[in-house]
C-alpha cells in the first residue's frame, strides 16, 4: 500500500511505553510491530534454557503475530462495508499490550537498559532483568538470573544510573521525531502540487464546460422527448389492454353469476351420484356373495338329503336361483346407472368451466357454439337406467314349463 498525504489510518497513545504511534498506512503498522518483534528476537534463543522465562518469549510472540494476521485480514477487507470499523478496531489492539505493560516499546529507557545488560552481562541476565521489571516469574537458583535481578532492581530504584539508557531513548525518540517532521513536510509539498495539479485541470474542464452543457442538455431534452413518446404508448396500450381485459372480466363475472346456480347443482349432484354408485357397488359385492353361498348351500342340501331327488326340489331350486340373479341384475343396472349419471354430472360442470375460461381469456364463442354449449348444459337429464339387451325376461317361466311337461 503506497504512501499518500492525508490524515494517518492509526494514532494511537502509548503513553511513557512508546510515546504516540502515527501509521498513515497498514503497511506502516505492520512494518511497526516487525520493528518491536525483531528487536526482541534474541530472546528466543535465551529463554529455551530456562523453562520460566520461556512463556515471557511465548506471549510476547503471540500478541505480535495476532496482529500480524488481524493487519492482514483487514487489507484483504479494502472496500468492504465495514473496512473502516476494523481499522478503528486495530488501534486498541495495538495499544493494550503497550498500555498494561505486558510488552515493553523498544525506545523506553527500560528497554535501552536490557540492550546494555546483553552488551555487557549477557542475554540470560538481561532477560532476567526484563522479566524483575514486569513481574514475571523466573528461577533464581543461577548466577546469572540472581546478577539480572540485582541489575533491575538498582535500575528501577534509581540507585544506579538511568542517565545513559534515558539518554539513548531519548536520541532515538528525537530521530523519530526528525523522519516524522520529514515525512510531514514531504506530505504538505506533496498536497500542494497535487493542488496546483488539480487547478490546472478545473481551469482546462471550465473552459471547455459551457459547450458542453449546451451538447448535454439538448441531448437531455431530446432523450426526454422521445422517453416520453414511448411511455405515451405504453400507457396507451396499457390503458387499452386493461380496459379489454376489465370487459373481458365483466363479461365472465355476468355468465358466471348465470351459471353458478347450473354449476353448484351439478356438482353436487355429481358427489350424490358418485358416493350411491359406490355404495351400490358394495351392495353387489355383499349381495353376490350371500347369494352364491345360499345358493351353494341350498343346492348341497337338496341334492344330499337322499338318493332320490323328487323334481319338485329341483323346482325350488332354480326359482331361488333365478331370483338371486335377478337381484343381482337390479343391483348391476342401479351401480350403472349412477356412473352414467355421475359422468353426465361431471361433463356439464367441465363444459360450463370451459366456456367461461374461454370468455375470461376473451376468446368469446360465436353465438351458435353458445346455443350448442348451453343446450347441452340445460338438456333433459335422462335416469341413466340401463336398458335390457333384447334378452327374454321370462326365460326362467319357459325353463318351468319344459320341466312341467316332463315331470
Amino acid at each position: 500500500m503506497a504512501k499518500k498525504a492525508g490524515p494517518p489510518l492509526i494514532n494511537i497513545d502509548l503513553g511513557n511505553n512508546g510515546g504516540r504511534l502515527v501509521a498513515k498506512t497498514l503497511d506502516d503498522a505492520e512494518e511497526w510491530i516487525q520493528h518491536e518483534r525483531m528487536y526482541w528476537e534474541w530472546m528466543s534463543t535465551i529463554t529455551p534454557r530456562v523453562n520460566e522465562l520461556q512463556q515471557l518469549w511465548k506471549d510476547w510472540s503471540t500478541v505480535w503475530m495476532q496482529l500480524s494476521r488481524a493487519i492482514t485480514q483487514i487489507k484483504s477487507q479494502e472496500g468492504q462495508p465495514h473496512y473502516k470499523e476494523q481499522i478503528e478496531g486495530l488501534g486498541p489492539s495495538i495499544s493494550e499490550p503497550y498500555t498494561s505493560r505486558m510488552i515493553i516499546h523498544s525506545n523506553t529507557p527500560e528497554a535501552k537498559f536490557i540492550e546494555g545488560l546483553i552488551e555487557s552481562e549477557g542475554g540470560l541476565t538481561a532477560i532476567s532483568s526484563l522479566a524483575y521489571l514486569l513481574n514475571r516469574p523466573f528461577p533464581l537458583s543461577l548466577h546469572e538470573t540472581q546478577a539480572g535481578t540485582l541489575e533491575a532492581f538498582l535500575f528501577d530504584k534509581g540507585i544506579r544510573s538511568r542517565s545513559a539508557s534515558e539518554k539513548k531513548a531519548l536520541e532515538q525518540l528525537r530521530t523519530k521525531w526528525q523522519e516524522d517532521l520529514y515525512n510531514l513536510t514531504h506530505d504538505h509539498e506533496t498536497l500542494i502540487s497535487e493542488t496546483e495539479v488539480l487547478k490546472q485541470r478545473l481551469k482546462k474542464i471550465s473552459s471547455d464546460h459551457d459547450k458542453q452543457f449546451q451538447k448535454q442538455l439538448d441531448d437531455s431534452v431530446e432523450a426526454l422527448s422521445k422517453y416520453n413518446l414511448q411511455k405515451q404508448t405504453e400507457i396507451s396500450d396499457l390503458f387499452e389492454n386493461t380496459k379489454t381485459e376489465l370487459n373481458n372480466i365483466t363479461a365472465t363475472y355476468d355468465e358466471k353469476l348465470g351459471l353458478q346456480a347450473p354449476v353448484t347443482y351439478w356438482s353436487n349432484k355429481r358427489k350424490i351420484h358418485e358416493k350411491q354408485a359406490t355404495k351400490m357397488l358394495s351392495n353387489i359385492w355383499v349381495y353376490g356373495l350371500i347369494g352364491v353361498g345360499s345358493i351353494l348351500t341350498a343346492g348341497a342340501l337338496i341334492l344330499g338329503t337322499s338318493d332320490k331327488t323328487h323334481p319338485s326340489q329341483y323346482f325350488f331350486l332354480l326359482v331361488f336361483s333365478g331370483s338371486i340373479l335377478w337381484i343381482l341384475k337390479i343391483l348391476v343396472k342401479i351401480y350403472l346407472s349412477h356412473i352414467h349419471l355421475e359422468l353426465d354430472a361431471q361433463e356439464r360442470v367441465t363444459l360450463a368451466h370451459s366456456y367461461l375460461a374461454f370468455l375470461r381469456r376473451g376468446k368469446g364463442v360465436e353465438d351458435t357454439d353458445r346455443q350448442i354449449i348451453l343446450e347441452s348444459l340445460f338438456r333433459h337429464s335422462s335416469d341413466g337406467l340401463q336398458k335390457d339387451d333384447g334378452g327374454n325376461p321370462h326365460i326362467v317361466l319357459d325353463i318351468l314349463e319344459r320341466m312341467k311337461g316332463k315331470l
